[in-house]
């Protein structure tokens, strides 16, 4: 008769030096640090270089009180953050890892109320499963990721594209590490992060000036 216990298992947050980390604060710095470099450049572009298509676009969205929409969603993606980093604390009180996403319970029969969880171990079907979350986590994330093109395309097109390719480069080079091993979908992803922090920044930047400039007027 198979065993009901658990077996010992070890938090993915600890092997990354997270494991008494508040993810309340880390998941939110590591975001307003990946977008500083958009802010940077949009600050550039809008202050010192007073590049005339950039200004003449905040102005078309000051004008049509469409820079609090730009602020918005940033504050919306700040909450989506922090969703996320609520997730991560109970997965790792929970110790369930990645690529797992739910724990279920056998009922009934010989293996009564036995965990059921993901096979990440197999040969086969555990690069499967893996490369099957990789693809879930761009669809999951990828409402979000159109919104910010859309937003900062208009007013960035150029470094929006370039930003947004490289994005998707990293994204994949994420999902070929992540069906190799679990731990080796971080070098590609946190990359991709910084590419999608900068169009951020450049958006929340955006949305600041052109707010600045309806209230001034």
């Amino acid at each position: 008769m198979p065993s009901t216990s658990e077996p010992p298992r070890e938090s993915d947050y600890k092997k990354m030096g997270m494991g008494e980390a508040n993810l309340y604060v880390v998941y939110p710095a590591f975001g307003m640090v990946f977008s500083v470099p958009g802010i940077i450049g949009a600050c550039a572009s809008l202050f010192w270089m007073k590049t005339p298509s950039v200004r003449g676009k905040a102005s078309t969205l000051a004008n049509n009180s469409l820079g609090p929409l730009y602020i918005s969603f940033f504050l919306y993606r700040m909450c989506h953050t922090m969703i996320n980093a609520n997730l991560g604390t109970a997965r790792r009180a929970s110790c369930i890892n990645v690529p797992d996403q739910q724990v279920y319970k056998v009922v009934g029969g010989p293996a009564d109320k036995s965990l059921v969880l993901m096979d990440d171990e197999h040969e086969l079907y555990g690069p499967f499963n893996r490369a099957q979350r990789a693809l879930q986590n761009l669809n999951e994330n990828l409402p979000l990721v159109m919104t910010d093109f859309l937003l900062t395309g208009f007013v960035f097109p150029w470094t929006t594209a370039v930003c947004g390719f490289l994005t998707g480069v990293f994204r994949f080079i994420g999902a070929k590490g992540y069906t190799q091993e679990r731990m080796e979908r971080m070098k590609g992803n946190m990359t991709s992060g910084l590419f999608l922090g900068v169009i951020n920044g450049m958006s929340l930047t955006v949305g600041a000036y052109s707010t600045y400039l309806e209230l001034k007027n």
